[in-house]
């Protein structure tokens, strides 16, 4: 991460977005991206604030910058689009989120790019090399993103700097943001230093976990929003990945909504109820699954139930290993589709009672020994 440093902000309000080539007498040597600028005549634009009608636009370009970043994997980038649609959605009325689009002046309709600052608050602390105290709030930066065809054209420097002139109006003295490769350059041309910042992508697991692996990928699922796949051939008996869990759920330690933990994330193992971490909460339930979960202890796989080809969506039945569950309803679109997620084994039909029974965890037969006995005497 990069930050602004304790000089100020760079703004230059005298600098138009469009400036004419040449350079004034005595001023030092344009870099090279500034040359390029200018060596063709390129049509004028403008900065103007986004409002919710930008919003298409905007994710279309936060899906954009995370493909041209080879971030975003094959097939998520719909996902990605609606839920960046719907926090947009809430974010700007509410002035959490602040946008501002490029505009080509040859068409008003034309957005050739964008960029965004989310505020957010934070606790005090002492302002580097000085005695004052930075107060908040924090401005990130983020979705910086310019068409290609206007790229090397000053558009992304002039976005910058209608958001740092912005900022300053608004007493924001504190403004970071995740430097690309590509717009390195720029950010440190207007006062950006790097930082000491680390991160761990999923709070409470070791640095790695829970990470993709070249066995599985996460792409919009047929069956509900984002479904789990497999990018590899497996046999019957394969064991597919380890389940990541991020941490046990307690009342003294609650789902924390606001950090996007939610109840259809959890599993429910031996009494407790843990966190599934990225990418397994993203496997969907199927009333006919190729895949199943293995207790060993107090950890967990997938073992694949019959053969899964490369790109097929990886499933389990959500009805194993658990009672007096909540029913809701099932699209999975298997031949035997029960129409209902039953949220109890028990309440299974009989012969899928029977076909799952070997697939049952140790602690889940020993606290339904009774009525398991039953159905193994059963005719």
């Amino acid at each position: 991460m990069t930050r602004l440093t304790d000089r100020g902000l760079p703004i230059d309000r005298a600098r138009p977005h469009a400036s004419a080539g040449g350079r004034r007498p005595g001023a030092p040597d344009r870099n090279e991206d500034e040359r390029e600028a200018v060596t063709h005549s390129r049509p004028t634009f403008e900065i103007v604030a986004a409002t919710a009608a930008d919003i298409p636009v905007i994710t279309r370009h936060r899906v954009a910058m995370f493909r041209d970043m080879n971030e975003l994997q094959s097939g998520a980038e719909d996902a990605l689009a609606r839920a960046a649609a719907e926090c947009l959605a809430k974010a700007l009325p509410l002035g959490e989120y602040l946008g501002w689009v490029a505009r080509s002046t040859a068409s008003a309709s034309a957005v050739i790019g964008g960029a965004g600052v989310q505020l957010r608050a934070m606790l005090p602390r002492p302002r580097p090399g000085g005695a004052e105290l930075e107060v908040g709030p924090e401005a990130v930066v983020l979705n910086v993103y310019v068409e290609p065809s206007w790229r090397r054209r000053g558009v992304a420097e002039a976005l910058m700097r209608s958001v740092l002139a912005d900022l300053e109006t608004r007493g924001v003295r504190r403004v970071v943001l995740h430097a690309s490769d590509a717009g390195r350059r720029l950010y440190e041309r207007l006062g950006f230093v790097p930082t000491t910042e680390m991160r761990l992508t999923a709070p409470g697991t070791p640095a790695g976990a829970g990470q993709p692996t070249p066995d599985v990928e996460v792409r919009s699922s047929p069956i509900e929003g984002l479904g789990l796949f497999a990018a590899r051939p497996f046999a019957p008996g394969d064991r597919i990945r380890r389940v990541t869990v991020v941490r046990e759920v307690t009342p003294e330690a609650p789902l924390r909504p606001e950090l996007g933990e939610r109840a259809d994330h959890c599993d429910y193992p031996d009494g407790k109820v843990v966190l599934i971490g990225f990418p397994d909460r993203h496997i969907n339930h199927s009333c006919d699954p190729n895949a199943h979960v293995r207790y060993q202890g107090a950890a967990a796989e997938f073992i694949a139930r019959r053969p899964i080809a490369r790109g097929d969506e990886i499933t389990c039945d959500y009805n194993i290993n658990i009672s007096g569950g909540t029913a809701w309803p099932c699209h999975c679109g298997a031949a035997r589709c029960l129409g209902t997620t039953v949220g109890d084994f028990f309440r299974l039909p009989l012969a899928v009672q029977r076909e799952y029974r070997p697939l049952l965890a140790s602690w889940f037969v020993r606290r339904h020994a009774d009525a398991l006995a039953a159905l193994d005497e059963g005719p």
